[in-house]
C-alpha cells in the first residue's frame, strides 16, 4: 500500500525513503530470534525492523515510533511490530491488510492523525465512550487524586488506572527514557494540514465500548465535525447533525505520501 503510494526512492517521487527485506546469510537460522528462544539472533543486526507475533490480550497490534540509535537504546529488538494473531484471525483480510499499513506508518515515525494538538478542530473525542471508561473513572473516584478529564488526555494516568487506551488518543508530549535513564520530550509535529483520509486515523469506532452502538455518531469516542477545518470552534453544546461517523481508511493516503516526502525528503 504504501510504495503503490509514494513509489520508488529518487528525485521523481521526491523522497528517500527505502524498503529493503533483510537477506539471511546461507546456512542461517532465517529468523530474527535464535531457535526456541526469545534470544536475539547474533546473525541478524541490531536495528533492523521485526515483525512477528504477540499474545498481549485486547491488543490488535503495537509497533515502534521511529528510528532509535544504539546511544538511545541498544536492544536488539528495538525496532518493529508486533500482531495479535487471534486478531489476524478474527477480522477479514483487507482489515489486516489496513493493519499492517498502518503500523508501518508508526515504523516510519507517523503519530496518529487524531492525537495533533489542533485535532479539536477536526474532530470530537469522547473519552466516555472508550471501553473500561467505567472502571476507570470508579478506580479515580475512589482514589481521588485526578479528574477523569486529567486522565482523559494523559496516557501516563491512564496506566496508573489501567485506562491503556488513552495512549492512542491523548494530544500530550511523550516522554521517553534513554537507556542511560535520561528523560527525552518527543514533540508531535503538525505542520502538515489535517488529512481526513490518512491511513493514520482511526475510525469512529477503534477502541468503543463493546456495549455502544457503532451507527450511533453519538456513542462512539471519535467523530468528524461536519463543519471541520483550521482554526474551527468547535461548539460546547451540540447534536449529532454536527457529528459525522469516521470511516475506516482503506488507502494510504496522497497526505500520507505528502508526510514521507516531508520525514524522508530527497537530497540527492
Amino acid at each position: 500500500m504504501w510504495k503503490k503510494r509514494i513509489g520508488d526512492a529518487g528525485k521523481e517521487n521526491g523522497h528517500s525513503l527505502v524498503f529493503r527485506e533483510y537477506k539471511f546469510k546461507e546456512g542461517a537460522y532465517p529468523y530474527c530470534y535464535s531457535e526456541g528462544s526469545q534470544n536475539w539472533n547474533p546473525d541478524v543486526p541490531n536495528d533492523i525492523a521485526a515483525f512477528g507475533f504477540d499474545t498481549t490480550p485486547d491488543v490488535q497490534a503495537w509497533s515502534i515510533t521511529g528510528y532509535m540509535t544504539e546511544e538511545w537504546n541498544a536492544d536488539p529488538d528495538r525496532h518493529g511490530a508486533r500482531f495479535n494473531k487471534e486478531a489476524k484471525d478474527k477480522y477479514p483480510h483487507d482489515y489486516w491488510v489496513n493493519t499492517v499499513a498502518h503500523e508501518l506508518g508508526h515504523i516510519f515515525g507517523f503519530w496518529h492523525e487524531h492525537q495533533r494538538e489542533d485535532r479539536d478542530s477536526y474532530v470530537h473525542f469522547d473519552c466516555t465512550k472508550l471501553k473500561n471508561y467505567d472502571n476507570a473513572k470508579a478506580k479515580v473516584e475512589k482514589e481521588g487524586k485526578h479528574t477523569m478529564a486529567e486522565v482523559c488526555n494523559n496516557y501516563y494516568l491512564g496506566l496508573i488506572y489501567d485506562f491503556n487506551a488513552i495512549q492512542d488518543f491523548d494530544t500530550i508530549d511523550h516522554d521517553e527514557y534513554d537507556k542511560h535513564g535520561n528523560k527525552h520530550t518527543l514533540f508531535v509535529n503538525s505542520d502538515l494540514e489535517f488529512d481526513d483520509e490518512s491511513i493514520m486515523l482511526y475510525s469512529s469506532t477503534e477502541f468503543m465500548n463493546p456495549a455502544n452502538d457503532p451507527h450511533d455518531v453519538m456513542q462512539v469516542p471519535l467523530a468528524f465535525w461536519k463543519h471541520r477545518g483550521m482554526g474551527y470552534d468547535p461548539p460546547e453544546e451540540f447534536t449529532k447533525d454536527d457529528l459525522q461517523l469516521i470511516p475506516v481508511n482503506w488507502k494510504v493516503s496522497e497526505g500520507d505520501g505528502e508526510g514521507v516526502r516531508h520525514l524522508y525528503p530527497w537530497e540527492g
